[in-house]
């Protein structure tokens, strides 16, 4: 999975530079409800060392973001313009096949 123009603080916008995320890493996919306290406004990195947040300059019309879980401590946070459908694909994809 990568999430759309993630980037880290240093890199241009060269997809090449892109953070790719497997999905069997995901341990949990958390959704929250955007507000102004909650991240609306946050339209890429952190103001709290928990969680970064990718670019997105649509962020401020949207209502939900997915948190996800790696296991470390800084957690992404992703906005995608679906996110019931997103979490579902990736709740699906981060199963191990039987």
């Amino acid at each position: 999975m990568t999430p759309p123009r993630w980037r880290f603080a240093v890199t241009t916008s060269c997809p090449a530079h892109a953070k790719v995320i497997a999905y069997h890493d995901i341990q949990a996919v958390t959704p929250v409800a955007l507000s102004v306290w909650t991240g609306k406004w946050r339209i890429w990195g952190t103001s709290s060392p928990r969680y970064w947040w990718h670019l997105d300059w649509s962020r401020p019309q949207k209502d939900m973001a997915l948190i996800l879980d790696l296991g470390r401590p800084v957690q992404p946070v992703i906005t995608p313009d679906d996110p019931e459908l997103v979490a579902g694909i990736i709740e699906e994809r981060r199963r191990p096949l039987p």
